[in-house]
């Protein structure tokens, strides 16, 4: 079978307050470069689009997940074993990374590379601000005691890649929740799949990851959801699924 071609956004968007101080969403990139990296291990191309520099991408310095104490010759191998990676999977992996990392760079960048080519699969996992402030020239004093801000609503990237991809093309929308049980995010995954003519939406609580067990679920429109508990192979079995649901789409 052909190697796939997948699309991944990630990171959180920045909204500049002034001139040296701006707003973001909450995002690492952590999740969308294990998602990446899953497809890398399945011999996909990938076209990794990072809203900043600092945004973690795929095959990149594995210190950054280091956990617990480890001996440093495990640091070591670790450390060549992700070299090797990245050096086995250069010629199928390609890295953007926004000029401003505003919401309408993110969504021009996007349109851009979203109609370059087919694509298989689109996962939308960059955390877009639904808000942002209206910039001011120069900087805000540090003197007051508050500072109000005025916020106007972004346009809703999302809603318009099913035009850029086409319809042969799945794409997965992100939905974030925070404090839903899981019916209600169940719930909201569906109403994101029918807004955002998205085939799935991916649907996660931040009171999970305030937790430290970050849970997943797939949700689509035609189909019962599709649960993946906390375990470092949780990326590698999302993409799984994924995989395996266009696979019984190309047989259909």
């Amino acid at each position: 079978m052909q190697p796939l071609s997948v699309l991944i956004t990630a990171g959180g968007t920045i909204a500049p307050l002034d001139d040296v101080r701006m707003i973001t969403n909450r995002s690492t990139g952590r999740f969308a470069s294990a998602l990446a990296e899953a497809c890398l291990q399945r011999s996909a191309a990938v076209t990794y689009i990072a809203t900043t520099p600092q945004t973690l991408g795929p095959l990149e310095s594995p210190q950054q997940r280091f956990g617990g104490d480890l001996d440093p010759s495990e640091i070591r191998q670790r450390m060549v074993a992700r070299m090797a990676q990245g050096w086995n999977h250069r010629d199928r992996l390609r890295r953007i990374d926004l000029t401003t990392g505003t919401v309408s760079d993110y969504a021009e960048i996007l349109e851009q590379v979203a109609k370059s080519r087919p694509w298989d699969i689109v996962l939308l996992a960059a955390a877009v601000s639904d808000y942002e402030p209206v910039p001011v020239s120069g900087k805000i004093s540090s003197e007051a005691e508050e500072l109000l801000l005025v916020l106007r609503r972004t346009p809703k990237v999302i809603r318009h890649v099913r035009n850029w991809v086409g319809p042969e093309t799945t794409l997965v929308g992100f939905k974030l929740t925070s404090g839903y049980c899981d019916a209600s995010m169940i719930e909201a995954g569906h109403q994101a799949c029918k807004i955002n003519r998205s085939d799935i939406t991916l649907i996660n609580d931040q009171s999970s990851l305030n937790a430290g067990l970050h849970r997943v679920g797939l949700v689509s429109t035609d189909s019962a959801v599709e649960w993946f508990e906390p375990s470092n192979l949780m990326a590698d079995h999302v993409i799984g699924s994924l995989f395996q649901r266009i696979a019984s789409r190309r047989n259909d």
